[in-house]
């Protein structure tokens, strides 16, 4: 299963790193608005390619998505993941 994870603060590592603990399951794209240092290492850490929202929705191996953003955007992500 490819995973795609959008955000990169605490929550973003602590799922992360829980994904990458489980077999067959792979972090394969995290997903920002703007891609600073924590997006950039959040990626690198995990081998995962970084990517914009937009574009990380739109990929078709994308099996699943992590929204690990504050609470106030989660339903704009949700709802543009759906």
């Amino acid at each position: 299963m490819q995973v795609g994870i959008i955000g990169a603060g605490v929550m973003g590592r602590v799922h992360a790193q829980a994904l990458g603990q489980i077999a067959g399951v792979a972090v394969a794209a995290v997903g920002a608005r703007q891609p600073g240092p924590a997006a950039a290492e959040l990626a690198r850490t995990h081998g995962a390619e970084l990517l914009g929202v937009a574009e990380l929705l739109a990929r078709p191996d994308i099996d699943a998505v992590v929204i690990a953003t504050p609470t106030d955007s989660h339903l704009e992500l949700v709802r543009a993941a759906a």
